[in-house]
C-alpha cells in the first residue's frame, strides 16, 4: 500500500499499523524501506498512534523509533530467545522508544 492512500483517514483513527514485513508468520527480515513510511505518517500526524509491526529487534526498534514509531510488535525478538529473555528485550525495546519521549 502506498502511504499517501490512507493520509485522508489519519484524523478519523488512533493507530496505523505499519507493517516492515510480508503479512503471516514471525521472524521474518525486517524492511527498512518502510521507514519512510512512517516517516511521512508523523509528519502528518504528530500525535498519531504508530506501530512498527514485524523484524523488530534492538537495533531496527531504535530505526523505526527513529521515523517516528511509538508502538512496537516484536514477538520473536521478546518470545523467541530464551538466553535473552523477555524482560531484557522488552527493556531494550522500552529504551528505543525512551530516547524520542515516546
Amino acid at each position: 500500500t502506498k502511504v499517501e492512500d490512507v493520509d485522508f483517514l489519519l484524523d478519523h483513527v488512533d493507530l496505523v499499523d505499519v507493517l516492515f514485513v510480508e503479512p503471516g508468520r514471525g521472524g521474518q527480515k525486517f524492511q527498512e524501506a518502510c521507514l519512510a513510511k512512517l516517516a511521512h505518517l508523523r509528519a502528518k500526524a504528530p500525535d498519531l498512534d504508530l506501530m512498527a509491526d514485524g523484524g523488530i529487534d534492538g537495533r531496527t526498534a531504535r530505526l523505526a523509533a527513529d521515523a517516528g514509531a511509538n508502538v512496537l510488535v516484536a514477538g520473536t525478538y521478546v518470545f523467541g530467545d530464551d538466553a535473552r529473555g523477555a524482560e531484557a528485550a522488552i527493556r531494550t525495546l522500552h529504551g528505543a522508544l525512551a530516547a524520542h519521549g515516546r
